[in-house]
């Protein structure tokens, strides 16, 4: 079987055009003998964020030196985005949050069978209603819109669980040389790096079949 790892961050935007794309390439290469395993790889770009996050305008004006700049960026990552069927309203945006509990709830999600869902559900929460993935009372209300219990995610939310294995995967990312995501390992052989083209996608996922079959 094949087997995509995917590391990204919750609040990346180009990880949300990224995976979209990815789920469009795999459909496109159809079933096969056995679906690819997809595992959601956490890779926090902003691991040193306070638990609360910060305010959104202070934030770009640290990383692009004023709101114009940062503006002309975003515009041009809504452009793509919306060609490929996603709004990002980056407008909508108050604060950047500390990703962990978000990486965790998908975590949490995955052991449901829910992970894609889950992921879909915080990214649009985030890009396209502005909410805030970093607060515990947001993430219950995401999961339980995954058909989650809210006990139960608020259980998870306030052990360690999960935490572990998201340190774990930024180690193994770092370890592979990761510095940016969105970053695509398939069968840990084949490496993307950014976003790519759907065509490009299919194309590397079938070198990966490829290889499942002569395991």
């Amino acid at each position: 079987m094949m087997h995509i790892d995917y590391f990204a961050d919750t609040v990346c935007p180009w990880c949300y055009i990224g995976y979209r794309r990815l789920r469009q390439a795999i459909a496109a290469i159809g079933p096969g003998d056995a679906a690819p395993a997809l595992s959601w790889r956490s890779f926090q770009l902003n691991p040193g964020l306070p638990p609360d996050g910060i305010d959104r305008d202070r934030y770009l004006a640290a990383r692009f030196g004023g709101l114009a700049a940062a503006q002309r960026v975003h515009a041009a990552i809504s452009r793509t985005a919306a060609a490929d069927g996603l709004a990002i309203d980056f407008g909508r945006i108050a604060r950047v949050p500390n990703t962990l509990d978000s990486h965790r709830l998908i975590r949490l999600a995955a052991a449901h069978g829910r992970g894609s869902q889950a992921i879909e559900a915080l990214q649009s929460s985030y890009f396209s209603q502005g909410r805030d993935i970093g607060d515990r009372a947001t993430l219950i209300g995401i999961g339980e819109s995954c058909g989650l219990a809210a006990g139960s995610i608020q259980a998870h939310l306030e052990s360690p669980d999960g935490t572990d294995a998201v340190l774990n995967d930024e180690r193994d990312g770092r370890a592979f040389g990761i510095a940016g995501v969105p970053f695509l390992l398939v069968n840990r052989r084949y490496a993307i790096a950014g976003v790519q083209p759907v065509e490009v996608l299919v194309q590397v996922l079938a070198l990966g079949r490829g290889d499942a079959g002569e395991a």
